[in-house]
Parts: structure tokens; C-alpha cells; sequence
């Protein structure tokens, strides 16, 4: 402010002083025509250097400078005249840039992938058609983990439904470990239902929205009483259970 403020004393100054001269210089002229032309130049040739050198800094490519006594970066004419930073910067600071993290989109469009690697019963890693990897954790059912009872059992059979088929994926959601919930499809056949109605998986009921609950369990019951699948054992442990002892 304090900058600011003797910018503008010394604007006023150089007005009313310009305007003393010029009144000298009407009378000056009417007594004699070389005294009024050479009062003339130096009225020029002063107002141009107060602006420029009057209180330090030569003119930038904008109009404008640094005043050295007061720090004060102002402009002397052009598109940025009207404008002063303090602090003696050399140029307008530019707005800052700020980068907002944003989630993963999911594509709830069928999109065909290549099936790269299989972790267990219900999770996987496939190709994109845009070459990327994504790891996909089938939606809607829980399979018995590695060293499970049952675990080497539902990824075989998961292995068996994929294989030699054209696989395609429907994105659901992003799980918290970054990965991809997804129902795949092979030669069209939903095989998140598949593995549950031939008893490799179960419906994984903490995560089913209500609207749907009531059939994945009802391809679960019919497993169990068939016996199919990992429900040849009596009282096979649910994944979560299983997870939760081991902790």
C-alpha cells in the first residue's frame, strides 16, 4: 500500500508540475519564440524521465518495472497500466494449477478381454483391448481362499469355464484395493452364477444389493443340495469365516 501510495504523489506531481510549465511557457512565448521552444523541450525531455527513471528500473516488454524504493512491479502505459504487484515480481504470477484425484472410471459397457492370469476362484487379471491390465474380482461371490479347503478346487473349475472362450467383462465397481468388481462372461454365459449354481463359490451376501440377494442365494441352495462342488464336504467354512480366524 505504502508503495502504491508515492506512485501516486508522484503522479500527481508531475501533473501539476506539467501544468506550471505550461503556464510558464504561454508567457515565456509571448515575450520571446526561442525561449518558449527551448522551455518546450526540457518539459519533454523531464516528463520522460521521471517516468522511466524517476524511481528506478528500467521498462520490461509490458511497460513496465520494479520501483527500487518501494519494491512496488507497476506499469507506465499499455494493456497493463493498470495494474501493480507487489513483492517486485517480474511478471504477473500466474493462477495456481490445482490437481484433483478423481476414481477410476468404471465401463458398465460388455467389453471384450483377454484373460492373463488366474489368482483363485473369484479373482483375475485380464488384457484390455487398449493393452492395459486390470485385476478383476468377480462381483457377487467369495470362493475359498489358497490353503483353504476348496481353493484349489474352485480355481481349477474357474479355469475350466474360461478357457478357449471369448471372454468379455461388465464393470460393476472399484473395490478398496483398487481393483475391478466385475461379472465376466464366456461365449455369454455369466460365470460369477456359474460358479455358485455348480457349488465352487458362494454368494457373497455382504455385498449383494437386496434387489438381487434372493436369487444368488437361491443358486447357492441348490448346490448345497446337490452336493456339487465344494459342498461334497458337510460343513465346508465360508471365506470370510476362514479369513477372520487367521487374523
Amino acid at each position: 500500500m505504502y508503495g502504491i501510495f508515492i506512485g501516486l504523489v508522484i503522479d500527481l506531481v508531475g501533473i501539476f508540475g506539467n501544468l506550471l510549465f505550461t503556464v510558464i511557457i504561454q508567457e515565456a512565448a509571448m515575450k520571446s519564440k526561442k525561449l518558449g521552444i527551448a522551455l518546450f523541450t526540457v518539459i519533454l525531455f523531464s516528463t520522460f524521465t521521471s517516468q522511466v527513471f524517476g524511481h528506478g528500473g528500467g521498462l520490461d516488454a509490458n511497460g513496465c518495472h520494479n520501483n527500487r524504493k518501494t519494491g512496488d512491479y507497476h506499469c507506465h502505459g499499455g494493456s497493463s497500466s493498470s495494474k501493480r504487484y507487489a513483492g517486485g515480481l517480474s511478471t504477473p504470477s500466474k493462477s495456481k494449477v490445482t490437481y484433483k484425484k478423481t476414481k477410476k472410471k468404471i465401463n458398465p459397457a460388455k467389453q471384450s478381454v483377454k484373460v492373463s492370469r488366474l489368482l483363485d476362484g473369484d479373482t483375475v487379471t485380464v488384457k484390455l483391448t487398449n493393452g492395459k491390465y486390470r485385476k478383476i474380482r468377480l462381483y457377487g461371490i467369495d470362493t475359498p481362499e489358497k490353503g483353504q479347503m476348496g481353493g484349489q478346487m474352485s480355481k481349477q473349475a474357474l479355469e475350466k469355464f474360461l478357457k478357449g472362450k471369448r471372454i468379455e467383462i461388465v464393470e460393476k465397481d472399484i473395490d478398496r484395493y483398487g481393483r475391478t468388481i466385475g461379472v465376466i462372461y464366456a461365449n455369454g454365459m455369466n460365470v460369477n452364477q456359474a460358479m455358485v449354481a455348480n457349488g465352487y463359490a458362494w454368494a457373497y451376501r455382504k455385498y449383494l444389493p437386496s434387489s438381487e440377494k434372493a436369487n444368488w442365494v437361491e443358486l447357492e441352495n441348490s448346490a448345497r443340495k446337490s452336493r456339487r462342488g465344494i459342498w461334497q464336504d458337510e460343513n465346508p467354512k465360508a471365506p470370510w469365516d476362514w479369513r477372520k480366524d487367521k487374523k
